[in-house]
């Protein structure tokens, strides 16, 4: 997606800014007070749950009302529907296409987990995302739209964008003991492209769906929270230097902060919600309520069109969404776990896993442990979304939550991290991890074994 805005003047204009939100916040606001705060079992605060099951991300928040469970099996019977195609007997669950990727939210996020990958059709949840390079004088016709993916299924009467399948290729590294490992990356293959969609300069990026747990929780972090704790410049030179993302939000064609999606390029719940609506399925939204308005803000707020997806069922979704609760932490007595946390801070993996966030619940002030930052960082060379040209950000990605990552195997059946979902096990995402990332993942490689399953199993209690 390409929304981000990062010329000169707003960076500057938004350090400006960053300072003078920073010099009235109270100190809970400062990275260093964040991290150091105790942890508590109850990562998602009022919304955990001691729920451990391949169901751990499909339970209601604890102090739900009668209202919000009614909101929430309807909801939930809305994103478990399999959409239909369009002029069907059920009004108002019709729409799907005529291109799309999956019929139903839950076919990409089986029981609101993780991604999975599968040499079947039928299986697959990742998507590739198509993202053109930048306007530059050589290039004036490119669109500067925030985001398109290869729809790789259609209805009837149409045809895919697409064949896709990837090879893997795999390398042999060893840890600094002598241990072996294994490191593998995507080539993606692409067939049957319409040459009328789709430049010969596209840059394909494969996504993972993330789990949704904490998704209502992450919608209350304040844009100010997010600038406060931000360092465009690495301004105390720990190499860190985490970025609030600066979009364009569609709502209302204002600036607001992305903290949802991979390249933190979406501003809100409600957003992602219909993105993914519009994208995956084919269903408009009341959001985006016209298939010729997503790459135009003016033209999406004019249309008198009827959305595919009504203002209820699209209103439920988001509920459902929002009433999820978190998994509480696991085998926090144990001695490995502990130990676990020790060797997780003393390799810097705090420093953009942030373990604690303050959001606003009603007028108080609540503390959660996502273990993120919801920052932009430069992840290194391996990870960049590859293109020949020189596109900036492109190997910038938000730090993703760790909450709930020690259920993804029990959830989804499999482990597969990572934006491409290369790595296979926790282990290989964080051998992946370079740029702002390389010390901690060289320190990971000069572990002892112990030590590196300390780490492991302090990750798996989250």
């Amino acid at each position: 997606m390409k929304r981000i805005l990062t010329n000169t003047i707003l960076l500057s204009t938004l350090f400006f800014f960053k300072n003078i939100i920073i010099s009235h916040a109270e100190n809970f606001l400062t990275r260093d007070y964040l991290i150091n705060l105790p942890l508590s079992h109850k990562l998602g605060g009022s919304m955990s749950r001691p729920v451990s099951s391949s169901e751990a991300l499909t339970f209601i928040k604890p102090s739900a009302s009668i209202i919000d469970k009614d909101d929430f099996l309807l909801g939930n019977k809305l994103f478990n529907f399999q959409w239909l195609e369009n002029e069907n007997i059920k009004i108002n669950l019709d729409g799907l296409g005529p291109i799309f990727n999956r019929r139903a939210c839950s076919d990409c996020h089986i029981r609101n987990g993780r991604g999975i990958h599968s040499e079947k059709l039928s299986n697959r949840t990742f998507v590739i995302k198509i993202l053109e390079p930048r306007k530059t004088s050589k290039n004036k016709k490119l669109n500067n739209f925030f985001g398109q993916q290869i729809q790789d299924r259609a209805t009837n009467n149409s045809k895919p964008e697409a064949k896709i399948s990837i090879r893997w290729i795999e390398t042999k590294y060893k840890y600094a003991d002598g241990e072996t490992y294994f490191l593998r990356k995507p080539k993606l293959i692409i067939e049957e492209i319409s040459p009328k969609k789709i430049s010969p300069d596209t840059i394909f990026s494969i996504r993972m769906p993330p789990p949704l747990l904490g998704m209502g929780l992450i919608n209350r972090i304040s844009d100010e929270f997010l600038l406060s704790i931000s360092d465009n410049y690495d301004s105390d030179n720990n190499g860190i230097s985490g970025k609030a993302n600066i979009i364009n939000n569609i709502k209302n064609n204002k600036k607001s902060i992305g903290r949802f999606g991979w390249k933190a390029s979406i501003e809100s719940l409600e957003i992602q919600n219909a993105i993914a609506s519009f994208e995956d399925m084919g269903v408009t939204n009341p959001v985006l309520n016209d298939k010729d308005c997503y790459n135009d803000y003016i033209l999406c707020q004019s249309s008198n069109i009827n959305p595919e997806m009504n203002d209820i069922y699209f209103n439920k979704i988001n509920r459902y969404l929002k009433l999820l609760a978190v998994p509480e932490q696991r085998n926090r007595s144990s001695k490995l776990v502990k130990n676990g946390k020790v060797v997780f801070d003393q390799l810097g993996c705090n420093l953009c896993h942030l373990p604690s966030i303050v959001i606003k619940n009603g007028e108080v002030r609540e503390k959660i442990h996502p273990f993120s930052d919801f920052l932009l960082h430069d992840m290194g060379k391996e990870l960049e979304d590859k293109s020949q040209f020189n596109v900036p950000e492109k190997s910038e990605w938000r730090t993703s939550p760790l909450w709930g990552i020690g259920l993804t195997k029990k959830i989804s059946g499999s482990e597969f991290y990572l934006h491409d979902g290369r790595a296979r096990n926790l282990e290989e995402a964080i051998l992946w991890h370079g740029g702002e990332a390389k010390k901690s993942a060289e320190g990971f490689r000069s572990l002892d074994k112990i030590e590196r399953i300390q780490l492991i199993k302090f990750l798996k209690s989250l």
